[in-house]
């Protein structure tokens, strides 16, 4: 594919995903830790370890970790799902990214600090992006997934999910409770 191409493919997934995420999120920049503070009426945070362990550190771990986010995901994005994911503080070189058309969406703004953030478009499928959420979960990337009812967020700990509405997420915290924090507060 010629680069022209491939470069005017790219800006014009930047500005769908603009125009998407303006239409439907705007109160906060595409920045996934921003999300559970500009929308904390709807937001669930699903820890990936028994006990809220952090970090996998055997191989059963890492199973359960991956298992409970996909059976998450799956739970509020269908099988299908045309969905973006926004990528923020990475390089699109990494090895990841190397099937997507990855687009930059430009450095955002979180206070004084600028994360450069990038976009590609794919359909959600089970333990496709096992590779990316293995990242995320060893806190090496930051990324998360954008759909137009629902924002999940992985972090390295858990899943924080914007449902879309407050009785969704009061739907998701009864169905996922055993996965839940047990502090007030959610975290």
């Amino acid at each position: 594919m010629a680069k022209a191409d491939k470069t005017a493919r790219a800006k014009a997934l930047a500005a769908e995903f603009r125009n998407a995420w303006d239409a439907q999120y705007p109160e906060c920049e595409p920045i996934g830790y921003l999300l559970k503070h500009a929308f904390g009426k709807r937001w669930v945070r699903v820890h990936s370890l028994p006990g809220g362990k952090r970090y996998p550190t055997t191989k059963p771990e890492w199973d359960e970790l991956l298992d409970r986010q996909n059976r998450l995901i799956d739970h509020v994005v269908p099988s299908h799902t045309p969905i973006y994911m926004v990528v923020n503080s990475t390089s699109p070189d990494n090895y990841i990214f190397a099937s997507f058309d990855l687009a930059s969406i430009g450095s955002l703004r979180d206070g004084d600090v600028r994360l450069p953030s990038y976009v590609f478009a794919t359909t959600w499928e089970t333990h496709t992006l096992n590779p990316l959420l293995t990242m995320i979960a060893e806190d090496v990337m930051r990324a998360f997934i954008v759909t137009p009812h629902v924002l999940i967020a992985p972090y390295d700990g858990g899943v924080d999910v914007i449902a879309r509405d407050v009785h969704e997420a009061g739907a998701l915290k009864r169905t996922f409770h055993p996965w839940l924090s047990p502090r007030s507060d959610g975290c």
